[in-house]
């Protein structure tokens, strides 16, 4: 208890302590929009000044965003209606800061006490803008205490205190959803845009507050761990604390999409990365938003949602086509005409409409009607003959028949609805639900299908890449697209399996689309002939890379093995399907100008239903690759790609094959038992390459990635983790469990 109260004391007097070091900001100062100059903290960590919206060099936003990152993500704007013009100018003048437009009309300015004195400014550590009276370093002002999306570790939201989403991702004014604070809970809003009512909330945690205390405050604290203060008694986590605070940079924000969420950014690295999702809440939006009765939902009316790992992916049904191309969250519109009176009416409803199914879709307001005891057939007639409807939902024996516009929609798989959606005759055939269009226009139909006789003409086969077991890679040049050399893979022979290799192949990436996966821009099925056309990989394969003279350093290694992790992640939890590759290895992870891993190859992966977990398989993997469970000609799960992932990552880490003679260790051919067998002698050190000094000096994060590797390797597919907590494993936002039968061995961390 102790201990906790020198930390709140400490954590009230941090912003005074900050202001001594803090490079002062005078009166009088200012700066102008276009200018390209901002006031910096004494860590050069944040900057406050005008931030430039996009590619656009005319527009900014007045903002406190992070300097050292190269995506500047921004974590605090002034409150303005509209992007601030170039020319605009902020100043430090009238004991207040001013933000004016080119023609010197105010536009923003701070909500300052009449009457009272500013000194100066200061941009802080802590990533807080604040106003100084200078007498006795008491603030009259901070952008802390004024919230916009995000809060900072070390700032505090007070009973009272609220965040609100922006409208879209780059779109900065106040959007659809709010995040409300009191003595009793924590509340997700979503709003009646544009107005600032809310609607029912989505998501509450209540605290049991007691009504005779006072103080109530949520804290993200410097390690950050997201918390509640219960009346200065008691410190309840909401989001827990991470297993390394100290080596990232961490955000929570209230997203344009509803989902409120911890964030991650290694402060050290050569590359530039990404924020990762740490923690979110609720677990699934889609959901949540549905015990709202009003509000058109996470993805706008008429159209649904389905979560990926807590993010809404938003689609629009069968016949309809987005509100506004650019926002994939604004809903949806009928490529046709419905309703009463708008046909000849003379003519039978089956000549102008039909009925398309999509199982598990579910719209949860909008009922107008509800019939039963139906059956399917029943209810889609029913349906079809009634001007009125546009949709209907059909569970268990009940129709419900529902009229435009819908909100609230979401696919929930194993749900028991069925949706028939009314569509015109003349919509041309529907593609899968959940696919990518665009995608899928562009392999299946687009004008970068490869014919045998193009290929011909533009490659000749003479540059070869390298070999599989069913044909023979081949680098190539296109004459029309934006993309010059291709690779091209040529299946030589025609075997029943191989043809069975091409079809997995086309049916399992032409659903993807991720920066850690290769790109499929078309194929040939013609004849005889199969052909794969992939985007050129001018870094070629991670084993030419891992096990080339001189290796690779640590932080070349490192990120090339969070970028796979990434890539495993998408396929296994956030594509349209799971898919199991079922072939990872060095050989099928190529590295591109940059040196991003892209997975590919995916002749041997199996593509899951909605409700599969697991599918069967032959054992086709590779020697050193290959899970236990396929030599028991069990179902496979993901788990299977897991385990492969585990015996890489060894492999990135000491830059030696999975099977090899080892030297000074005889016998030791299997890297896995030579790992294991100097972490369990913690030997560490020994499983470093030659003079990698950025390696030995990371050793915590050695040790951190042996660990994960270890539990990778579990006999168990159960016991092995997901792709997703391996990432958060990679990322020291988790803690990894200490591997079976080594809680001897010599600690780093």
């Amino acid at each position: 208890m102790a201990s906790a109260i020198l930390t709140l004391l400490f954590l009230s007097l941090w912003p005074f302590l900050l202001i001594l070091a803090a490079e002062n900001v005078t009166m009088s100062s200012s700066l102008t929009a276009g200018e390209n100059l901002s006031w910096i903290s004494p860590s050069e960590e944040f900057a406050f000044g005008f931030h430039q919206l996009g590619n656009s060099t005319n527009f900014f936003l007045l903002a406190i965003w992070y300097a050292k990152i190269p995506d500047e993500t921004t974590v605090w704007h002034a409150n303005t209606e509209y992007s601030v013009q170039r020319g605009s100018k902020v100043e430090l003048i009238d004991d207040n800061i001013i933000l004016n437009d080119p023609n010197g009309q105010t536009i923003w300015k701070a909500l300052v006490e009449p009457n009272t004195s500013v000194s100066y400014g200061a941009m802080l550590n802590t990533g807080n803008f604040v106003l100084s009276a200078g007498t006795d370093s008491s603030y009259v002002w901070e952008s802390f205490n004024n919230l916009t999306d995000t809060i900072l570790p070390t700032q505090i939201l007070s009973s009272g205190g609220m965040l609100f989403s922006r409208l879209t991702k780059n779109n900065y004014s106040k959007g659809r959803f709010e995040l409300h604070f009191s003595n009793e809970s924590l509340q997700l809003y979503p709003v009646a845009w544009p107005t600032e009512i809310p609607y029912d909330s989505y998501f509450t945690t209540m605290f049991n507050a007691n009504s005779s205390k006072s103080g109530y405050q949520l804290g993200f604290s410097e390690s950050a761990s997201l918390y509640i203060e219960r009346g200065n008694e008691e410190i309840v986590q909401i989001l827990w604390q991470p297993s390394s605070p100290n080596s990232y940079y961490y955000r929570a924000t209230l997203d344009f999409d509803g989902v409120f969420r911890k964030y991650a950014y290694p402060r050290s690295s050569i590359r530039a990365q990404s924020w990762s999702v740490v923690q979110y809440i609720p677990e699934n939006i889609c959901m949540a938003l549905t015990h709202t009765q009003q509000g058109s939902g996470a993805c706008g009316f008429n159209s649904y949602c389905q979560a990926e790992s807590g993010t809404p992916r938003c689609l629009c049904p069968i016949g309809y086509s987005l509100m506004d191309p650019n926002n994939e969250y604004g809903g949806c519109k009928p490529n046709f005409t419905l309703g009463c009176g708008v046909d000849d009416e003379s003519m039978d409803p089956e000549g102008l409409y039909k009925m398309e199914r999509i199982p598990s879709l579910d719209w949860k307001n909008g009922d107008y009607a509800s019939l039963g005891p139906y059956n399917q057939t029943q209810c889609e007639e029913s349906c079809l003959h009634d001007c009125l409807c546009d949709v209907a939902i059909f569970h268990y024996t009940t129709c419900w028949k529902k009229k435009l516009p819908l909100s609230n929609g979401r696919l929930q798989n194993g749900n028991g609805a069925l949706a028939f959606i009314k569509i015109s005759k003349s919509v041309p055939p529907p593609r899968k639900p959940g696919s990518n269009t665009k995608r899928q226009k562009q392999i299946l139909f687009g004008p970068l299908v490869v014919s045998k006789n193009s290929m011909k003409q533009h490659c000749g086969f003479n540059d070869e890449l390298g070999r599989g077991s069913f044909g023979i890679v081949y680098k190539g040049a296109l004459n029309f697209g934006s993309r010059n050399l291709v690779a091209v893979k040529k299946l030589d022979r025609l075997s029943q399996e191989g043809e069975r290799e091409f079809r997995a192949e086309v049916e399992a990436i032409g659903k993807t689309h991720h920066k850690n996966l290769v790109e499929l821009l078309g194929y040939c099925h013609e004849g005889p002939h199969r052909l794969l056309v992939y985007e050129f990989m001018s870094n070629g394969s991670l084993a030419d890379f891992l096990f080339r003279s001189p290796r690779p350093d640590w932080n070349q290694r490192t990120w090339v093995a969070l970028g796979i992790a990434r890539g495993l992640v998408y396929l296994h939890e956030e594509c349209n399907a799971t898919i199991i590759h079922c072939d990872i290895k060095p050989q099928n992870i190529l590295l591109d100008n940059h040196f991003t891993p892209r997975i590919s190859d995916f002749g041997l992966a199996k593509s899951l239903m909605f409700d599969q977990t697991r599918t069967d398989t032959g054992i086709r993997g590779t020697r050193g690759y290959v899970a236990p469970e396929w030599f028991k000609r069990v179902p496979v799960t993901v788990k299977l790609d897991v385990y492969s992932f585990g015996v890489m990552l060894l492999e990135i880490i000491c830059c030696r094959k999975s099977v090899e003679m080892v030297s000074g260790y005889e016998g030791k051919e299997i890297l896995i038992d030579w790992v294991f067998d100097c972490y369990m002698e913690g030997n560490l050190e020994a499983l470093m390459v030659e003079n990698d000094d950025v390696g030995m000096c990371d050793i915590a994060t050695l040790q951190r990635w042996v660990m994960i590797a270890i539990w990778c390797l579990e006999e168990d597919p159960s016991k092995r983790p997901t792709m997703k907590t391996v990432t958060q494993n990679l990322e020291g936002c988790v803690e990894v469990p200490i591997p079976l039968n080594t809680l001897s061995v010599k600690s780093y961390v």
